[in-house]
């Protein structure tokens, strides 16, 4: 009844409160009338009555304590007052509102990917019963995945498990998974997966059906393939005739028997296209060491897996269970074990320590982004310091009047929670477009829910009690201790600006060393010509064409390449430079060592050097008439290492077991690494190594050329033209990503440490007026002033770069993987990052030092 009685109140509370006057006022004037009726004049009945009803305000407080919760009342006046001191200094409330909506939006935006990403499942059917299954026994043999299993093992878990009620195998290479549709001009984002694969998630098709069982054999495949929906509408006009009919994918045809539901893309991170059946893949990729080693050896490892929870079994359950059954498949077999994972259904779902880089990546980047609302929040605090220090009057009046420290402090907490409020508001705006922004940038086609949900909102609202009370809480204490007086300094503004400074070095110096770092990877000789040469690679689409046609392919290639993009110009090599490279095992022998060493093997033409222009430093190159011959070129890395360039040449070693005999060596280049220089071995090319022609660009349509040629030699044949900068892009993409990201913060970060410095020294010079004006008045000049503003300006700043550069090494560290063997203590970094803020803040406060030297002395002397 209680409850009752204080909700009514707050319906009706216009009218109760009318009462209550009314009541009150009842009881007043039949005071008076006893009053007066009992012989005391009027005048004197007032004065009496007032004492003897005590006090009225009180006793309306008292009755309305019944009706409401007190402390609910005063809080809506703490708010409503703080709102319009808001909106009482507009220019203030807007400059704070914006510095903590750019800190808040920033952090709320990457909580929004990163949630999308790890913590939220993927949407099938009853997504949290889905779990991903990763073996902690990084198993790389037979050209398998890592953390995966074999064939046999998936199928002993579906037999044996009790704790789950399905589980599928897959594979997804990304863009070496595409298949070419029809003539090729087309390649789709493919899936390779188990028949099992749509039950278990639960996906009902949006045309026909999803693969069955007998649909997946390995001895009798079946060439089926689900198509997506945008596939069905963008290539086949939404003809519902599809499921049945025939396409050819990489030369083979294979038969439609689905469509996928319209907001279906695939549970791999990239929109996914085509699903093929794992029994199906041998048919458009029976060279692929995966096929051949997995598919047609279903005990070799390995394969990814996902599986679906029975009912009322939890993750760690399952994952005893499955430990149990691999330990017991595995012994069987005498294979490694060393235990399961089961994961969330996530799009980053992974064992520890095998999560994407894109985990590091944003951990990096909300690192920034704390930085900048730690400033944004003393920037505000500096502000709030200023505002307060204005109001001293009003709050020793307060103070004197009997209102508790504590009410005033909430009273300040509360004006600061508004501005808070405001500023997660504007931050909520910026979540809701700035995340697509950022998977679009770090990711590109990520697929991930990005609109901020529940868990966001529940996120930004947390933040922003958090900034109010970073920014409002000291301000508010300082302002309300007992020994304050009007003319007392406040040295908690040096401290929220040495914070600001300390924050920006930081922020600075982590974007100078990551855009120098990834600047001397683009602008650096790395050794051969990035920029003017282009790769065209080759990819024959069948069995027998792989098999039959590679050597005769290559070798008509190579006889004719020279007519078509001219002699000197081109280079065949079984890698592309930034691409990839085939590690391996030397054995060098020689008469003073013998000792094995972990290499890369490069099968090459005799222009591949000339194409990349690297030239050599020992011997000679590769010559036409060493076609077989057992002759090798290595690097001045692998050379060093066996005595140097002019002792390794001539000497035999064994690559792989067979004799080499070494013939020359070449100058050293970042072709696998940007980091390193791996020890390197050049072979001359047989027919079936080498796919990829190395064409320079400044010879007119001479990639061009050579993909017509291919195609000429052989019409089925896949062509792909890339310009090697493409490479190193991509290789470079997460890198300059943290590198534009960091800048931009960085740049945010000067702006708001520079508009701190400036509102801290203006109101120090405002709060100085009297001194200064003393100090012209007895003969000092414009310049004394603007030495003596500075000067303070300077001390702080020294004090921020000093606490920041230490901060800034310690921190620089994380970032060594992204510098690309750039020194954290770069000097030239820290240099610039001091001359910037230098001159940034002695700017900032030459403004106000200045107008203080245009006081006039009496007019400062008048000031209070």
């Amino acid at each position: 009844m209680k409850m009752l009685r204080r909700l009514s109140y707050w319906l009706r509370h216009r009218s109760v409160e009318a009462d209550l006057s009314e009541e009150i006022a009842f009881h007043e004037a039949m005071k008076q009338r006893e009053l007066v009726t009992s012989g005391i004049a009027a005048a004197s009945a007032s004065h009496v009555r007032s004492r003897a009803m005590g006090n009225v305000t009180r006793a309306r407080e008292d009755v309305r304590a019944v009706w409401i919760w007190p402390w609910l009342e005063s809080v809506w006046q703490d708010l409503n007052y703080g709102a319009r001191m808001l909106r009482k200094h507009p220019s203030f409330t807007i400059v704070a509102t914006i510095a903590l909506a750019a800190g808040i939006g920033l952090n709320a935006s990457l909580f929004t990917v990163v949630n999308a990403l790890i913590f939220r499942p993927w949407e099938v059917a009853d997504s949290r019963r889905m779990v991903t299954l990763e073996s902690l026994d990084c198993c790389k043999r037979a050209g398998g995945q890592p953390h995966g299993f074999s064939l046999d093992e998936v199928a002993y878990f579906a037999k044996h498990a009790r704790t789950i009620k399905g589980i599928y195998s897959f594979r997804h290479d990304g863009e070496s998974g595409k298949v070419a549709l029809g003539n090729g001009e087309q390649r789709l984002e493919s899936a390779w997966v188990s028949w099992e694969y749509f039950r278990v998630l639960g996906l009902s098709m949006h045309l026909g059906r999803s693969f069955r069982a007998d649909e997946d054999q390995n001895r009798v495949p079946s060439a089926e393939v689900v198509i997506s929906y945008s596939v069905w509408q963008r290539q086949f006009g939404g003809d519902i005739s599809v499921v049945g009919s025939a396409i050819r994918l990489d030369g083979q045809s294979f038969t439609v028997i689905g469509v996928t539901p319209k907001t279906f893309t695939g549970t791999f991170g990239t929109p996914v296209e085509l699903w093929i059946p794992l029994s199906a893949v041998p048919l458009i990729r029976p060279d692929d060491n995966w096929v051949k080693n997995v598919l047609r050896q279903p005990a070799a490892c390995c394969t990814s897996a996902a599986a679906r929870l029975a009912e009322g079994a939890e993750y760690s359950q399952a994952q005893v269970e499955l430990n149990s059954l691999s330990r017991n498949f595995r012994a069987a077999s005498g294979a490694p074990f060393k235990g399961i994972f089961v994961g969330s259904f996530t799009p980053l779902a992974g064992p520890p320590g095998s999560r994407n880089d894109v985990i590091h990546l944003f951990a990096l980047l909300s690192a920034g982004a704390s930085a900048v609302l730690l400033l944004a929040c003393a920037n505000v605090g500096n502000l709030l310091l200023a505002r307060m220090a204005a109001r001293q009057r009003e709050i020793a009046v307060r103070l004197s009047l009997g209102a508790s420290r504590f009410r005033i402090v909430r009273q300040l907490l509360t004006e600061g929670l508004t501005l808070a409020a405001l500023g997660a508001l504007g931050g909520l705006t910026i979540a809701f477009w700035l995340p697509d922004i950022i998977v679009r940038i770090a990711m590109r086609d990520k697929v991930v829910g990005l609109r901020p949900g529940a868990a966001v909102l529940g996120y930004t609202l947390a933040l922003s009690v958090l900034t109010c009370v970073i920014f409002g809480l000291p301000p508010a204490l300082h302002a309300t201790r007992p020994d304050r007086t009007a003319g007392v300094r406040m040295p908690l503004r040096s401290v929220f600006l040495s914070v600001q400074i300390g924050l920006c070095v930081v922020l600075l110096v982590a974007a100078g060393l990551l855009l120098r770092g990834v600047d001397s990877v683009v602008g650096e000789n790395r050794g051969f010509a990035v920029q003017q040469v282009t790769a065209v690679s080759f990819e024959f689409p069948t069995s027998a064409l792989a098999a039959a046609r590679t050597k005769p392919f290559v070798t008509q290639l190579s006889a004719m390449l020279p007519d078509v993009a001219g002699r000197g110009a081109v280079g065949l090599s079984s890698g592309v430079p930034l691409k990839s490279s085939a590690k391996s095992d030397v054995r060098l022998s020689s008469e003073s060592e013998d000792r094995s060493q972990d290499i890369l093997i490069e099968n090459v033409s005799a222009g591949y050097f000339d194409v990349l222009r690297i030239p050599r430093v020992a011997g000679r190159g590769f010559e036409h008439d060493d076609a077989g011959r057992e002759v090798i070129l290595t690097n001045e890395t692998l050379a060093n290492l066996y005595g140097g360039s002019q002792s390794l040449v001539g000497s035999t070693v064994l690559v792989g077991g067979a004799p080499r005999r070494v013939v020359g060596v070449v100058k050293d280049f970042r072709a696998s690494s940007l980091e390193r220089v791996e020890p390197t071995v050049y072979q001359l090319f047989s027919g079936q190594a080498a796919t990829n022609v190395l064409v320079q660009n400044q010879v007119p349509g001479a990639a061009q050329a050579v993909a017509a040629l291919a195609r000429r030699i052989e019409p089925s044949i896949v062509v792909t033209i890339v310009p090697l900068s493409n490479y190193l892009d991509q290789r470079l993409g997460p890198p300059r990503i943290l590198a534009q990201v960091s800048g931009a913060l960085g740049i945010l970060a000067l702006l708001l440490a520079t508009i701190g410095v400036f509102g801290v020294f203006a109101f120090s010079v405002q709060q100085r007026t009297q001194e200064i004006g003393v100090r012209m008045a007895l003969g000092a000049q414009a310049q004394d002033v603007v030495r003596l503003v500075l000067r303070s300006c300077a001390r702080s700043i020294a004090i921020g770069l000093s606490i920041g550069f230490a901060i800034a090494f310690a921190a620089s560290r994380v970032l060594r993987a992204y510098l690309f063997g750039l020194s954290p203590l770069d000097p030239i970094t820290y240099v610039c990052v001091a001359l910037i803020l230098v001159a940034a803040g002695m700017a900032a406060a030459y403004w106000p030092a200045r107008r203080a030297t245009r006081i006039s002395p009496a007019a400062a002397l008048r000031v209070e």
